[in-house]
């Protein structure tokens, strides 16, 4: 009996222990748990696949150029004005942010119109898209489609021809053509050197082939010219002195090379190794020096080039004729030897 007590007293003692340390295994599963959890949360934030789209600046953006009422940059300023609203939507995510957006990029006499809206507060009363048609009822050209069509009919490419494709695109896009009208007229526009090489090819049955036609025929155009302004600077730089190879002055039937008569404002040229005389007067010369002018083609009096010894001017004016025949006689001996 008493020792059935004292083990039922022991038993009593041992219950609040063990209901202890099952709170403590059952505190430390939950806290394991709990940093498990974390664990892996840390893990998922730092390698961002996360189930959320994570979180980018806005793309910076400029706002277009200030509207000063010209209606032919109406639809432009518009088209970039919605683009910013809708790549920065955080920002602009009212009517009245974009309205006065819209205000703050006026001047001139748009500005002017866009006052009273500020003044009278109309601008906080109203969408964005009534207040875009109430101001395309201003400045919106209302015959746009006829615009279009003149001005398509008299364009014609005055620079180049990304310039010219640029325009006309514009200008199409606002009237309801045929594409082979369009292509009709777009080839009609082109410059004439780039017109007159579309011969070459078969006309293209779309604006975009045409255009990149007229693109590549520029470009061997221009090609081209770089290569002839090249040749010409290649060319300068080989032949400074002005030396032409392409001209030749054939040999004589003796085999003594023809001499160039020179014009008659030409200066006279005299051999320098020809012998100074006096124009007065003048001894008799050696054969080897006779030789020597006549094998070059020389004058057989003075040495010069470009004359005979009976049309020297060297000579005095009495003994022309004497002179002359002693020379041809001189002449006909070296013939001889």
């Amino acid at each position: 009996m008493t020792q059935f007590s004292f083990s039922e007293n022991q038993s009593e003692q041992e219950t609040p222990q063990a209901i202890l340390e099952e709170n403590s295994q059952t505190q430390l599963s939950f806290l394991m748990a709990e940093v498990n959890r974390l664990t892996s949360r840390l893990s998922t934030l730092e390698s961002g696949s996360t189930g959320h789209p994570p979180i980018r600046p806005a793309p910076k953006i400029r706002l277009p150029e200030n509207f000063t009422g010209d209606r032919t940059k109406f639809r432009g300023f518009i088209n970039q004005l919605n683009l910013v609203f809708s790549l920065r939507s955080a920002e602009y995510y009212s009517d009245i942010i974009k309205i006065s957006t819209f205000g703050t990029l006026l001047e001139g006499k748009a500005l002017r119109w866009f006052t009273p809206f500020v003044e009278k507060g109309l601008h906080l009363s109203m969408s964005w898209s009534d207040f875009l048609g109430v101001a395309s009822g201003i400045f919106d050209d209302p015959n746009r489609t006829l615009t279009a069509e003149s001005r398509l009919q008299n364009l014609a490419q005055t620079g180049s021809v990304s310039d010219y494709i640029s325009e006309f695109n514009a200008l199409s896009s606002e009237v309801i053509w045929a594409e082979s009208t369009l292509i009709s007229f777009f080839r009609r526009g082109l410059k004439s050197e780039i017109l007159d090489l579309t011969v070459a090819y078969d006309v293209p049955n779309t604006m975009l082939a045409i255009s990149n036609m007229a693109l590549r025929i520029e470009n061997r155009i221009s090609e081209t010219r770089e290569l002839k302004r090249s040749k010409r600077s290649q060319q300068g730089l080989a032949n400074p002195g002005g030396y032409n190879p392409g001209k030749f002055t054939p040999p004589s039937r003796s085999g003594i090379p023809t001499q160039r008569v020179p014009s008659a404002n030409a200066p006279h040229k005299v051999d320098p190794d020809a012998m100074d005389l006096d124009s007065s007067r003048r001894g008799p010369i050696s054969n080897d020096e006779r030789q020597r002018r006549y094998r070059l083609g020389l004058c057989l009096y003075c040495g010069g080039t470009g004359h005979s010894a009976g049309a020297c001017s060297k000579k005095p004016t009495g003994l022309n004729a004497s002179t002359a025949n002693v020379e041809e006689l001189n002449q006909g001996k070296v013939n001889g030897q």
